[in-house]
């Protein structure tokens, strides 16, 4: 595995490629996430990375599905959050995503759950904050 300061400048780079105007770097960026989300999700590696960038891949994904500069990758970016989503679902990811020192949640799905609604609740203020 790869010391931390270059997992942390891989993700950087894979966000800026997701991030990017340009279709074929978007989707670049967003296979290549898929790809290591899924081998890094089956390896010794997983419980820090989740712990580290899940969150932050979370709310990366959440900005570029919402920008309609990004719309061509709509598919990926849904497959991505799919990924995400079900990796917390089906309690794959066996530590917590938060700092059970400040904040509490009885697991991860409550945890991503209040952190998804006040993402969306901040980037769409017109919104309530009615929870199911």
């Amino acid at each position: 595995m790869l010391p931390d300061k270059y997992v942390g400048a891989v993700i950087d780079s894979i966000v800026w490629a997701f991030k990017h105007t340009r279709r074929d770097i978007s989707d670049t960026g967003l296979e290549i996430l898929r790809d290591l989300w899924i081998k890094i999700s089956s390896s010794d590696a997983a419980s820090p990375f989740h712990q580290t960038y899940y969150t932050r891949l979370l709310d990366e994904l959440f900005y570029v599905l919402v920008d309609t500069f990004h719309k061509s990758g709509f598919k990926m970016q849904a497959t991505m959050l799919m990924l995400l989503f079900q990796a917390v679902e089906s309690n794959q990811i066996r530590v917590p995503l938060f700092d059970p020192t400040t904040v509490s949640f009885p697991d991860n799905k409550a945890f991503v759950r209040d952190f998804v609604i006040r993402l969306i609740g901040g980037a769409f203020q017109n919104l309530s904050a009615y929870v199911c």
